[in-house]
């Protein structure tokens, strides 16, 4: 399913992507993206009637969201919105991030911000949850829907089944756009003072994917493991299965 924005680059559903057992997951339920502060007037007509978007989940920080995380409640008063950083404030644009041209340094970074975020992603994953058990489509995002979205929408895919080819494959969408998402990035103080300037966007890898996803194995015995010990309750990973996994009807390992 293909989507057409003005202003959105890194915009996608997550259906459509292949389970374990050979079914897929459900299209027009759950939405991964870039920041929604530059979208034009066609752009938030389209999300609201013709996604249906009725969710949306900032994964930056304050600082990113107009310094107080509301930004998308300005933008959208009439939708649910939350603010739930993956990260530490003050970390963005002075701490260095890897770019993704050395994947294992860059998987290394997921892995540290799934540690350093995991009550943040557990409610994350509530929230989603409880979208998905009222059929309200949800959208979760970051400044360039790239790597906190990617970890969320990795470990997301993991909890329900998705085959890890898939999840790589969703993860290397990011760079279809990248030369527009890395533009806009640089417009702002806060990310081109820590950007590479010359060596144009650095496109993601699949072994990034692959490496990550083999740390949540060999470290926490894979998402499901992690989920669990992590406090993050059963009933709510069933929702996920469940209303993103067809056929699935609880928590199963």
């Amino acid at each position: 399913m293909s989507f057409e924005f003005d202003s959105l680059f890194n915009f996608r559903d997550l259906g459509g992507l292949a389970l374990d057992d050979d079914q897929a997951t459900r299209h027009g339920l759950v939405f991964r993206s870039d920041a929604l502060h530059g979208l034009s007037t066609s752009d938030r007509g389209y999300l609201l009637d013709g996604v249906g978007i009725g969710v949306i989940i900032d994964l930056r920080t304050a600082e990113e969201a107009d310094g107080d995380g509301l930004q998308d409640q300005r933008i959208f008063p009439e939708l649910e919105t939350y603010h739930l950083s993956v990260m530490p404030e003050g970390r963005i644009g002075r701490e260095p991030f890897p770019d993704g041209r050395d994947p294992v340094a860059l998987a290394e970074g997921y892995y540290k911000n799934l540690v350093e975020g995991a009550p943040t992603i557990g409610k994350v994953f509530g929230i989603i949850a409880d979208s998905l058990d009222r059929n309200i489509p949800v959208l979760f995002h970051c400044a360039a829907g790239r790597d906190r979205t990617g970890l969320i929408a990795a470990i997301l895919l993991s909890l329900v089944g998705v085959r890890n080819d898939e999840i790589a494959r969703d993860f290397l969408r990011s760079n279809h756009h990248a030369h527009h998402i890395v533009a806009r990035l640089e417009q702002n103080p806060l990310y081109g003072a820590s950007s590479t300037t010359g060596l144009g966007p650095a496109l993601l890898q699949a072994q990034t994917m692959d490496i990550f996803l083999d740390l949540l194995r060999s470290r926490n015995g894979g998402a499901l493991t992690w989920a669990t010990s992590t406090g993050i309750p059963t009933p709510i990973i069933d929702a996920l299965r469940v209303g993103l996994a067809p056929g699935i009807t609880g928590m199963t390992g």
